[in-house]
């Protein structure tokens, strides 16, 4: 019923579109015209309709042939949406996303700038060694080749900014084949320079507090839950006669005098009401002789 009728008849919608104003300038110039978006009335289910379309002028009128692109054109849509998400993501992240070929950088994420101080195009196409620190180099050079082996490994290394600044960064590789095909590295770079700082402070003060208790007079000791000995100072053997070795893996009331067992109980409760809690008793000595010691007890997290 279509054949024979004016189109505008079937398809009123089409009067001022510009898909009537190609329909008539191509009957005006001849001209043969490919259409990459056409959009057309959309079908049952409400979703509109796109299409590639080739309009060309016949003897007595004109041609078109068109292929449905509308599957195609959502998924492109998904992917620029999903590709804009993952772009932003790299851009607003402290981590440094990168990748590698033949130890030149062919792509570095815009973070690179405020967390390395080197804005991505001093990078790109440029290796990245000069910028770790001289002591380190071996390292990235191992883990490299690793990657490059098809191993992910990861180590925390030092990176040296253009102001002369060093920070700690852990470096994570991996092989893989980059989008032109060649083989190449992808990788992070986290800055851990607070963490490192924060452990070597806690490393300084256990040191510092091993020194202290291992040249006082008094014997300090920590045990577990359980009141099993897991560490003892030096100072153990001049009071007691005990080397620490003899001491750690044992309960304390292993060695109180039989008299005096009742103490454990009494700085148990006085541990759980109060968090302290201070004793007297007899401690036996290496050779078997007693010697009266004054107990003070913490609770520590």
């Amino acid at each position: 019923a279509a054949i024979g009728r004016p189109i505008l008849t079937l398809l009123p919608e089409l009067s001022g579109t510009r898909l009537f104003a190609t329909y008539t300038d191509i009957v005006d110039s001849g001209t043969t015209t490919l259409i990459n978006d056409l959009h057309f009335p959309p079908k049952r289910d409400g979703r509109d309709r796109i299409a590639v379309a080739q309009i060309a002028k016949t003897e007595d009128g004109i041609s078109q042939t068109w292929r449905d692109i509308t599957e195609e054109h959502e998924n492109s849509e998904r992917l620029a949406l999903n590709e804009k998400f993952l772009q932003m993501m790299v851009d607003t992240v402290s981590d440094v996303y990168f990748s590698t070929a033949q130890g030149r950088v062919t792509w570095v994420s815009p973070t690179s700038g405020h967390v390395l101080g080197v804005p991505p195009e001093q990078l790109v196409g440029h290796e990245l060694m000069p910028y770790w620190h001289p002591d380190d180099r071996g390292r990235v050079e191992a883990l490299r080749q690793s990657g490059a082996q098809g191993a992910a490994g990861r180590e925390t290394l030092r990176w040296v900014r253009p102001d002369g600044a060093t920070m700690w960064l852990e470096l994570s590789l991996r092989s893989v084949a980059l989008p032109d095909g060649r083989p190449g590295v992808i990788g992070t770079m986290h800055d851990v320079t607070a963490m490192v700082s924060r452990t070597r402070e806690l490393e300084e003060s256990r040191e510092q507090y091993r020194v202290l208790a291992e040249n006082a007079s008094d014997v300090v000791a920590r045990a577990d839950a359980e009141g099993v000995i897991t560490w003892i100072s030096e100072s153990v053997q001049r009071v007691l006669g005990w080397a620490p070795a003899d001491l750690v893996g044992h309960v304390f009331s292993e060695f109180l005098h039989p008299d005096d067992t009742s103490v454990v109980a009494s700085i148990a409760l006085k541990l759980r009401s109060q968090g302290y809690a201070m004793a007297t008793a007899r401690v036996r000595c290496r050779d078997g002789s007693w010697r009266w010691l004054e107990s003070r007890t913490r609770l520590t997290v």
